[in-house]
């Protein structure tokens, strides 16, 4: 009786797995004749990366504005060198893109399981390696606040959402 349960669930797991497939794909010949309700972005990566030269950036941002409105870029907050996101900041204005600038928190391998930590917030923050610590809680928000910060500089006619502004255009 248990197997028969099983292929009767198996079979209506596919069959259902089918139809949904089925309506996403039509509703993708639809969708291309729509106007998009979905804002969208890339992660811009140049070819031979990471051993592009700047001919690969620029053909990057150009095959970004092609396919969306946004470039989006997340740096490892331990590793985060500020000339970095400026760069793409001024790139991302160059190309008429939206730029969504991202700070992860996480280490990329142990599964993102583990904070990865400045040097210098680890040590201030002592044993105690948690965003329940409020040394690193108030670091990370530093760090946003910051990015931010050059985001509404750089991009003219932003809303800074920190302090309410707008910047001129």
């Amino acid at each position: 009786m248990e197997n028969r349960t099983m292929k009767t669930m198996r079979r209506f797991g596919f069959l259902a797995l089918s139809g949904l497939l089925l309506a996403v794909c039509s509703g993708t010949a639809r969708a291309a004749e729509a106007p998009r309700s979905v804002a969208l972005g890339i992660a811009v990566t140049p070819k031979n990366f990471p051993a592009h030269t700047p001919a690969d950036v620029d053909e990057a941002f150009g095959m970004a504005k092609d396919l969306g409105e946004y470039a989006v870029f997340i740096y490892q907050w331990k590793e985060l060198d500020p000339a970095i996101p400026k760069l793409v900041l001024e790139k991302s204005r160059q190309a008429g893109l939206i730029p969504i600038v991202g700070v992860s928190p996480t280490t990329l391998d142990q599964g993102r399981k583990e904070l990865d930590l400045p040097a210098a917030v680890r040590q201030k923050a002592g044993p105690f390696v948690s965003f329940a610590n409020p040394v690193i809680r108030e670091a990370f928000k530093d760090t946003a606040r910051a990015g931010a910060a050059e985001a509404a500089v750089s991009l003219p006619g932003h809303r800074d959402q920190f302090s309410g502004a707008s910047t001129p255009r």
